[in-house]
């Protein structure tokens, strides 16, 4: 019987049973490092992918009016390193998997559709956006890093908003004080049988 703490391998060399035992907690911790995909990463064909994200943004979308049937739930998320991504629940499922999910925190997703971005009103930069199905399973993240970025966003000067006037490309983000908040008002629009009611605030720039 071996009582020295060590076992014979093949070729008679004494090898500590401390460092075999060592190895797979070495293995697994690394496979839990690579857990978790990158944002940029991710890809349609990539269909077991799974992400750790905080959610920057969340709000619902009813259409042209806030009255209207909600048509899907939406979110920016970012990863560890700061990338982020446009997210979208469709309506149908809103109640199943968007109510656990919270603004500001972080959570684990898999199972999850990657499509082509939309092109019109993107929030954020990038050719591919996140649809949640049926079969996505999201969780609170156990001990996530403190390296999630709090807010997303992308700053437009106030000498250049006026290029995007009329144009429905991109959402603008701009960075200033609020001066006034005025008393909401209904606006007619010529392709809806109801008024738009309406609330114009005026942001001065910080300079």
């Amino acid at each position: 019987m071996n009582t020295t703490g060590y076992t014979q391998a093949s070729n008679y060399r004494k090898i500590p049973l401390t460092y075999l035992h060592l190895i797979p907690d070495q293995v697994s911790y690394r496979t839990r490092k690579m857990e978790y995909t990158l944002l940029p990463d991710l890809a349609p064909h990539k269909i077991h992918a799974k992400i750790q994200v905080h959610v920057s943004r969340k709000w619902l979308f009813r259409g042209a009016t806030d009255s209207g049937p909600l048509q899907h739930v939406d979110m920016v998320l970012s990863d560890r390193e700061g990338n982020a991504i446009y997210a979208e629940i469709p309506g149908n499922l809103a109640e199943q998997k968007a109510t656990n999910i919270e603004e500001g925190g972080v959570y684990d997703i898999n199972r999850f559709r990657v499509c082509a971005a939309k092109t019109v009103f993107k929030i954020v930069d990038g050719d591919k956006m996140i649809q949640f199905t049926f079969h996505t399973i999201v969780k609170c993240a156990t001990s996530p890093p403190t390296t999630f970025p709090l807010y997303v966003y992308r700053l437009t000067s106030f000498d250049l908003i006026e290029p995007h006037v009329q144009t429905t490309n991109n959402f603008v983000d701009v960075l200033g004080v609020i001066t006034e908040i005025h008393e909401l008002t209904p606006v007619h629009v010529r392709s809806q049988l109801t008024p738009t009611v309406t609330r114009t605030i005026i942001i001065e720039d910080l300079r």
